[in-house]
């Protein structure tokens, strides 16, 4: 029987057998997982193929890290205009509380008014408020003063016009 290859052409695919065998074996030691039935040049192609598309250029890591920052920055801002609104909300909501009493207050004020009989006013009722507290004092006072002298108490009383 005679010989099909030349040993020139022995040798190339022999040196292409080992070289196949050294890849294979590289592989199997980067991943215990897989086995050396495994690795085909179809699973080498697949593999260049997903690292290659893997694979991130330095403008493109630089792009992403600026997008990085940008973002970074614009939602720091919008944290500070949210605590911001917040606080002007908590702000508006006790100027609303605040307000909201005085209009109650005021209703009142002038549910109260119109129980006055026609001609009064509401400056002479809350004067006569304040007057009959001054007298109310000074009266107060001249009684301790005077303790014991009815006389003179009394005298003082209708002198204010409370008897």
């Amino acid at each position: 029987m005679g010989k099909f290859l030349t040993n020139s052409e022995y040798d190339a695919l022999k040196q292409k057998a080992d070289n196949y065998d050294a890849i294979v074996n590289s592989i199997i030691k980067s991943n215990d997982q897989i086995k050396a039935e495994e690795v085909t040049p179809e699973f080498i192609n697949s593999a260049l193929a997903t690292s290659s598309d893997e694979g991130v250029s330095a403008e493109k890591i630089q792009e992403l890290e600026g997008t990085i920052e940008s973002l970074t920055k614009e939602r720091d801002e919008l944290k500070s205009a949210n605590e911001t609104l917040t606080s002007d909300l908590d702000s508006e909501k006790s100027t609303n509380s605040t307000l909201q009493s005085e209009v109650k207050e005021l209703k009142a004020d002038n549910e109260a008014l119109s129980l006055l009989p026609a001609g009064q006013s509401v400056a002479g009722k809350k004067g006569k408020q304040e007057n009959n507290a001054a007298v109310e004092d000074e009266l107060l006072a001249f009684a301790q003063a005077h303790k014991g002298d009815t006389i003179a108490i009394a005298a003082k009383m209708q002198e204010l016009g409370r008897v």
